[in-house]
């Protein structure tokens, strides 16, 4: 999932802090005072659910006010957040290329292969024991093991392929490619 993808939730925290507002409100107020990010507004706003229109005084800066436009049924609603796929953080991908990379090249048991990669891409990790047990935790997660073997068999992926969303695909694409005969 992309991070910044308009969900249900924040599209209804939108609509609900609008309207205690009145039915209109200020771009900056909805920024500042209620924490909604720039890119839910616009998304709200390119998908039709919101409008941003200028108020331009005789002196001063223009204001953009934001107005609910629609709710209706002909309106298709973002779908919940739940729902998306998740993707991994950067951390992760860190630490699942790293752990690919040391079971390649070296002979240890997961486990091991696993501490050392967690202790090289969570640098701030205390002490080797407590990094075995999050790179344990973090192995159990269904998308890092798949993505463990993605980069593990890298050699059946063609170049510049990208890896897939979920761990299902990461599987079935491997299978297609022959990664598992």
């Amino acid at each position: 999932m992309d991070q910044f993808t308009l969900c249900r939730e924040r599209l209804f925290r939108l609509f609900r802090v609008i309207d205690q507002r009145g039915g209109s409100v200020t771009y900056r107020n909805l920024i500042h005072s209620h924490g909604i990010l720039f890119w839910e507004i616009d998304q709200a706003a390119e998908q039709g659910f919101v409008e941003i229109l200028t108020r331009k005084p005789p002196i001063g800066r223009p204001s953009y006010v934001v107005k609910i436009l629609s709710r209706g049924p002909s309106a298709k609603l973002p779908p919940f957040r739940w729902f998306k796929p998740r993707r991994l953080s950067s951390r992760q991908y860190q630490f699942v290329r790293m752990a690919a990379s040391i079971a390649y090249h070296a002979n240890s048991t997961r486990l091991q292969f696993a501490t050392d990669a967690y202790l090289a891409a969570y640098p701030r990790a205390k002490s080797r024991a407590g990094a075995a047990a999050s790179a344990s935790r973090l192995f159990r997660d269904p998308f890092i093991r798949a993505a463990w073997y993605w980069y593990l068999r890298d050699r059946f992926v063609p170049r510049g392929e990208l890896m897939p969303g979920s761990a299902a695909s990461i599987y079935r694409r491997l299978r297609e490619l022959g990664a598992f005969d």
